[in-house]
């Protein structure tokens, strides 16, 4: 079978000379594993809040939440934040084994910053709170009603993935929900407990949107995520039809909620990611698997376009970035960042030590890189190693295009580049490297490529 993989990265998972100031997807580094991402300016920083899993997982959502922030000014540069709070924090985690699942943050009325979360296992919603957005959050109780009982001990509550919105006025309002049972709107005191109002169901559930905007597999399965933009309600969640990441607004937190279209259709099963705006472009934020599994899923972003209604038109999946446009076709990007089949990804090692690249490519893989803009651009290169002489063949715009080079590669045990002279025309092109190789004892593996410019 013919895999298309498209990819664009930094050299070995870190920035290399000529795309240091790039930024890719996926967002954060290669190492990194930050699934369900939901995007939040808060001063001059954008922050990522999600859950975390780990390279190679065996389960959802296995480590601690841990924090990732950018300056607005470079969406390149990410600062690890380090652990928002871990799995023993919550006072029901007996064990501290119990997975914490997908958060969301919001800013209170008070200022200080308020953690909404659910662990596995638990019916129970949970509140953390800080004075700064990624500091070491302290648990502050669960989501409750007025009469002390908790949400999720009451038939029909269901708590999983929360998101919270702060209106312009200082009102805090919930949504939450999963499946078959829709997305429910619930408004919160300024304590950001208590429920004070149930507005009940917004978005039908899996199975239940005939008749209405959502017919045709657009109904809610999971994954809230609420924003206010130009005076309009927007409520972002995973649909039946998955991949797809939908939206829906209305003129109030509550509603009543219209179908609105497809934002991104990702790699994996359910996408979850919000809505983020930098600068006057909108960004939808999006996860993808990696390791040939459901459970090692990393952050990527798309930049939306916005029709004359203000509508958003969908963004496909690429591997831009918050960089919103095509990429320098200069110096080294690791194939490690694919806009379709990171389920290839494969690491040895953790965090920046870690070796990251593509693994169990059989003759014929076909590996694209989404999008670049190419000047002048002569030679190109590929690093790789394993048993597997041959070739690979680098076609433009389509895994048939048009031949723009061939590039001969030997069998290596360590990582090894190979080069090879190119015809591109300048301009903006999709990249294709087709493999050729002939395996002796294990498959080959495709850690970087590279540009040449000039003669």
């Amino acid at each position: 079978n013919i895999l298309v993989l498209v990819l664009i990265a930094v050299f070995g998972g870190a920035a290399s000379a000529g795309a240091a100031d790039v930024a890719v997807n996926p967002i954060l580094p290669l190492w990194e594993y930050v699934p369900d991402p939901e995007p939040h300016v808060f001063g001059d920083r954008l922050y990522i809040f999600g859950s975390h899993e780990q390279a190679n997982a065996w389960n959802f959502c296995l480590g601690d939440y841990v924090g990732w922030s950018a300056p607005l000014d470079n969406l390149a540069d990410w600062r690890y934040e380090g652990v928002l709070f871990a799995k023993a924090d919550d006072p029901e985690n007996v064990t501290g084994n119990d997975a914490l699942y997908a958060p969301d943050v919001a800013k209170g009325p008070d200022g200080r910053y308020y953690l909404f979360y659910q662990r596995n296992g638990s019916v129970h919603l949970g509140v953390a709170v800080c004075d700064r957005p990624a500091g070491r959050y302290r648990h502050l109780g669960y989501v409750r009603r007025a009469d002390g009982s908790l949400f999720g001990d009451r038939t029909g509550d269901n708590g999983f993935d929360p998101s919270v919105l702060v209106d312009d006025d200082g009102r805090v309002y919930l949504y939450v929900g999963v499946g078959e049972s829709g997305a429910f709107a619930y408004e919160l005191k300024p304590d950001m407990l208590t429920i004070v109002r149930e507005f009940g169901r917004i978005v039908p559930g899996r199975g239940s949107g005939a008749g209405t905007s959502f017919e045709g597999g657009h109904a809610f399965v999971e994954a809230s995520s609420a924003r206010k933009i130009d005076g309009q309600y927007v409520f972002v969640y995973s649909a039946e039809i998955q991949p797809e990441l939908c939206y829906a607004t209305g003129p109030a937190p509550q509603g009543p909620f219209v179908y609105r279209g497809v934002l991104n259709r990702s790699t994996c099963g359910g996408n979850h990611g919000g809505l983020v705006r930098i600068g006057n472009d909108w960004f939808v934020t999006r996860q993808r698997n990696t390791h040939g599994t459901n459970f090692s899923r990393q952050c990527c972003a798309e930049k939306l376009g916005r029709a004359k209604d203000g509508s958003f038109i969908e963004a496909p999946c690429t591997s831009q970035g918050f960089n919103g446009g095509p990429l320098p076709a200069r110096g080294e990007y690791p194939s490690g960042i694919t806009f379709d089949s990171a389920h290839l990804l494969r690491q040895i090692g953790e965090g920046p030590t870690a070796d990251v690249f593509l693994a169990e490519l059989k003759k014929g893989t076909v590996v694209g890189f989404r999008f670049f803009d190419c000047r002048d651009v002569r030679r190109m290169s590929v690093t790789t190693r394993g048993w597997a002489s041959g070739k690979v063949e680098i076609r433009l715009d389509s895994p048939t295009g048009v031949l723009a080079g061939t590039i001969a590669t030997k069998r290596t045990n360590v990582w090894t580049t190979f080069e090879g002279d190119v015809s591109i025309p300048d301009g903006v092109h999709e990249l294709y490297f087709v493999f050729d190789c002939s395996c002796m004892c294990g498959q080959p593996q495709f850690r970087s490529f590279g540009f040449r410019q000039g003669s």
